[in-house]
C-alpha cells in the first residue's frame, strides 16, 4: 500500500510528459499583431500619407509557443532615412519581425509600406482679422490692422501653397464701441500639422459713427426789421445737412431745422436777393445749400395812418 501513491504519481508524471511530447509536436496557425516603430524620419520632410502602427502577421509553429504570443511582441522597425519627396514603396522583410525561430512566417498584412512624403517649408503670410457678431447698424470700423501685421508658418509645402493668409479667431465686437479698442487675439492654424509663430497678435480697430448726408426742403421765414412791405419769392430752400446716421435718423424737420432771413431796413422798392440763415441740431453739418439766397419783393415803405 505504501508504494501505490508513488506509483500513481509516477503515472500523472508520465501522462502529462507524454501529453506535452503529442502536443508540443502539434503545430497551428495565429495571427498576431506587430508594432511598427518608424525610425531616422528626414528633419526637412513630413509624411503625409502611408504611415502605419502595427503589422498584421500569419506564423505557424508549435501549438504552446503559438498560445504563449500575447500580440505585444517587439516592434518592427521601419527605416525612414532613404525618404524621397513624392511616393515611396517600402517593402516589410520577414528578417525584421523578431519572433522566436521557432515560428515560421506564413503571411505580413501589409508586405509593404506605400509612404508619401511632402517637403517642410517655412513662409511669412499676412494676418487676416475675422469678426464674429455683428456690429452696431451706428458704427463702422474706420481702421483695423495687427502687430505683427504677418506670421511665419511651417509645415507640408503643400498645404503652405493654399495658405495666402491666416485668419484670426473670431474678435467679438463690442456693442458701443469706444474710439480705439484693442485686444490679444489667437489665430487660426490651416491644420494641426502646422507650426505658427507667433500664436496671437494684437488686434488693434478703430470706430466711428455712420454718417449720412441727406437733403431736405424746408420753408423760409422771413423778419423786415424796418417800415418796408415785402414778400418771398424763394418761399423754400433745400439745405444739404451730414451728420451721425442715429442724429439723421431722429431729425424732426418741423422743430429742428429752421430757414430765417432777415430783411435790412428800409431797401428800394424792386427784386433783391439776400442770404438767409440755416439754423440745425449740434453735431450736424450744412454741406450746400440750394439757392444760396433768396429773392424778395419789396412793394414799398409801409404807410402808416397819421
Amino acid at each position: 500500500m505504501g508504494h501505490r501513491w508513488q506509483i500513481a504519481l509516477l503515472a500523472v508524471v508520465l501522462a502529462v510528459f507524454s501529453w506535452y511530447l503529442v502536443s508540443g509536436r502539434e503545430r497551428v496557425e495565429s495571427w498576431i499583431q506587430v508594432p511598427v516603430e518608424m525610425t531616422n524620419p528626414p528633419t526637412s520632410l513630413f509624411i503625409s500619407k502611408g504611415a502605419v502602427n502595427k503589422l498584421e502577421v500569419r506564423v505557424r509553429g508549435p501549438k504552446g509557443i503559438v498560445r504563449s504570443l500575447t500580440g505585444r511582441e517587439k516592434p518592427y522597425t521601419l527605416n525612414l532615412a532613404g525618404l524621397q519627396v513624392g511616393d515611396n514603396t517600402i517593402l516589410i522583410e520577414e528578417r525584421g519581425l523578431k519572433l522566436s525561430k521557432s515560428l515560421e512566417v506564413m503571411e505580413i498584412k501589409p508586405n509593404r509600406v506605400q509612404i508619401l512624403a511632402d517637403r517642410i517649408v517655412t513662409q511669412s503670410v499676412p494676418v487676416s482679422i475675422r469678426y464674429a457678431g455683428q456690429l452696431n447698424d451706428d458704427y463702422r470700423i474706420l481702421t483695423s490692422n495687427s502687430t505683427p501685421a504677418s506670421v511665419t508658418l511651417r509645415g507640408p509645402e503643400s498645404m503652405m501653397r493654399k495658405v495666402p493668409s491666416l485668419d484670426t479667431k473670431g474678435v467679438v465686437l463690442p456693442a458701443e464701441p469706444p474710439a480705439v479698442w484693442a485686444a490679444r487675439i489667437g489665430l487660426r492654424p490651416p491644420g494641426e500639422d502646422v507650426e505658427v509663430d507667433p500664436v496671437e497678435v494684437e488686434v488693434n480697430i478703430a470706430f466711428g459713427l455712420k454718417t449720412k448726408a441727406l437733403w431736405i426742403r424746408i420753408p423760409v421765414a422771413m423778419q423786415v426789421a424796418g417800415s418796408a412791405q415785402a414778400s418771398l419769392i424763394t418761399k423754400h430752400v433745400g439745405v444739404l445737412v451730414e451728420g451721425p446716421l442715429s442724429a439723421i435718423r431722429s431729425l424732426d424737420l418741423r422743430k429742428d431745422v429752421e430757414a430765417t432771413l432777415l430783411l435790412p431796413g428800409n431797401p428800394a422798392p424792386g427784386k433783391h436777393t439776400y442770404p438767409y440763415k440755416v439754423v440745425i441740431p449740434q453735431g450736424l453739418t450744412i454741406k450746400e445749400l440750394s439757392p444760396p439766397a433768396v429773392e424778395v419783393q419789396v412793394h414799398g415803405p409801409s404807410h402808416k395812418t397819421p
